[in-house]
């Protein structure tokens, strides 16, 4: 099913770069995708059939990877890539931020149980409370980011005495194993 869907998104982002970009020539010349190392997307790059049936019409496929959505998004509004897949949270950050060219073209059901807080085994923190004053890490702008900051609403609590601590994917794991951050 989630295949579909990403063929459905891939679809309909295609035929939107056809007709709003290169209308009169019915074609563009080339199309660029990004694309997240954990994204759908990847099984497409890698069958090769978007370049195969876009080949009759000589349109160039070229895929760029991120390592995570709010950059995809900011390549998306600085007009380098014409499409690609993220979660809800970097949409909404780019919109708060006033980005003008971000366009929804679909959107899937969230994953509700997904994402944890996750503090070290031995850690003294038991409780959402007890990270106050405590560095917790994410990459800014994306849905860890967003999970921090709505379960401190949730629990009616100030996000201004949490340390945040701004890593990418692979450095916030990076700092979390070694033990410079609590969370």
């Amino acid at each position: 099913m989630a295949f579909r869907l990403l063929k459905h998104i891939l679809a309909a982002s295609c035929f939107a770069l056809m007709c709003s970009a290169h209308a009169d020539e019915g074609y563009p010349a080339q199309i660029r995708i990004a694309i997240q190392k954990s994204d759908g997307l990847v099984a497409l790059r890698a069958s090769g059939k978007l370049e195969q049936a876009f080949a009759p019409h000589h349109v160039k496929v070229t895929w760029h990877e991120f390592v995570y959505g709010a950059p995809l998004v900011e390549a998306i509004n600085a007009g380098d890539v014409d499409v690609g897949t993220v979660g809800s949270t970097p949409p909404i950050m780019a919109q708060a931020d006033a980005v003008p060219s971000v366009v929804y073209i679909a959107y899937a059901p969230k994953l509700v149980k997904s994402y944890a807080i996750t503090v070290p085994k031995d850690s003294p923190v038991n409780d959402l409370r007890d990270l106050k004053g405590k560095k917790i890490v994410f990459a800014k702008g994306s849905q860890g980011h967003l999970f921090v900051l709505k379960a401190m609403q949730d629990a009616h609590m100030d996000p201004d005495p949490a340390q945040f601590a701004y890593l990418s994917y692979g450095d916030a794991r990076s700092a979390f194993e070694r033990g410079f951050v609590d969370a």
